[in-house]
């Protein structure tokens, strides 16, 4: 079945979207242009600004003060980022550290809940996972994703719904795009995790906190290597 074409207010909507978070021309609060001037700007009709405008408006991007003009929310919904990542500090490497901190924060104590709630089915299921690192088969996203999945299926092994949605939202807002990786980064992840695993087993929670602790901090080694998260 063909894909449905985007309308022209959507893909305005979209192009408004990356001016104010990705090139940040309209930070939060700020009046944006009238819709004559957007119109002239974008080679557009304000018809279609109007209904981009709207849009922006019910996904809670932008606020319309009829009479006054539409303004960025200073706490705008990010289409994709569910943390508002694209609106901390644009320095990637800032961007990075302030994630990787936050990561720390939540799997290692996940991490030490897993070693005394996990069932046996999830461990198999992290067990396959390390496997499939391990033998480093396939392109590196294929890999790169089994490593995504240990992680996550780590922190749902905690059973606590919140923490599992906290790190759902971190994956979700990575902030950097991924970059090749080497196959010794995948090798020393693949170790990581099958640390992680084994601690796991021994329902060793302290165990399993510094190893996962451990996994994460080896992202930010490598100035390249970092660009991917777990």
């Amino acid at each position: 079945m063909a894909k449905a074409r985007k309308t022209v207010s959507a893909e305005i909507a979209e192009t408004i979207t990356r001016l104010i978070f990705r090139e940040g021309r309209f930070p939060p609060g700020s009046r944006l242009p009238t819709e004559r001037d957007f119109a002239q700007q974008l080679g557009v009709s304000r018809t279609s600004i109007r209904e981009a405008l709207k849009l922006l408006h019910a996904a809670g991007t932008i606020e319309i003060r009829h009479g006054v003009g539409a303004f960025v929310r200073e706490s705008p919904a990010v289409p994709h980022d569910p943390l508002g990542l694209s609106l901390c500090p644009p320095d990637p490497a800032v961007r990075f550290s302030a994630w990787l901190e936050a990561c720390l924060a939540v799997e290692p104590p996940a991490a030490e809940l897993a070693a005394q709630r996990a069932e046996e089915s999830e461990l198999a299921a992290m067990e396959d996972l390390a496997v499939q690192m391990e033998r480093c088969l396939g392109p590196a996203e294929q890999i790169e994703e089994h490593i995504r999945q240990f992680h996550t299926a780590l922190v749902a092994a905690a059973h606590n719904p919140i923490l599992a949605r906290l790190f759902q939202s971190l994956q979700d807002s990575f902030p950097l795009p991924p970059d090749e990786t080497g196959e010794a980064f995948f090798l020393r992840q693949a170790q990581g995790c099958r640390e992680i695993l084994s601690f796991l087993r021994l329902r060793d929670g302290l165990g399993a906190s510094l190893a996962a602790r451990r996994c994460l901090l080896q992202l930010q080694t490598d100035p390249k290597e970092k660009r991917h998260g777990p």
